[in-house]
């Protein structure tokens, strides 16, 4: 399910933020050609976002934004970012609807 060319760098992501290599269920949520990949991932029980930009365009600025909203509590808490890899972990939405 996760693009061949993004394995490597979901692995680091995964490893970076949660301390594993692998996560246990996985659904895309985003269907056909979505300039990003979004996948509802379980992570030691606990329901993420894993978020995979595919255009080229510049993004930083994107995750810049992600990360100040839930720094101000107005979005979920964002794991792991990497400008490089184009890719974001975050906690899902429905982690936040079940405290």
């Amino acid at each position: 399910m996760i693009p061949q060319e993004k394995s490597a760098a979901v692995t680091r992501a995964l490893q970076e933020a949660f301390g594993v290599t692998a996560c246990g269920d996985i659904l895309r949520l985003t269907k056909d050609n979505s300039t990003s990949l979004v996948f509802r991932i379980v992570v030691r029980g606990s329901p993420s976002l894993l978020k995979m930009i595919l255009r080229t365009d510049p993004h930083a600025r994107h995750f810049a934004c992600m990360r100040a909203a839930a720094e101000a509590g107005l979005a979920p808490r964002v794991w792991y970012t990497s400008v490089e890899d184009r890719i974001a972990l975050r906690r899902s939405v429905t982690a936040l609807n079940t405290r």
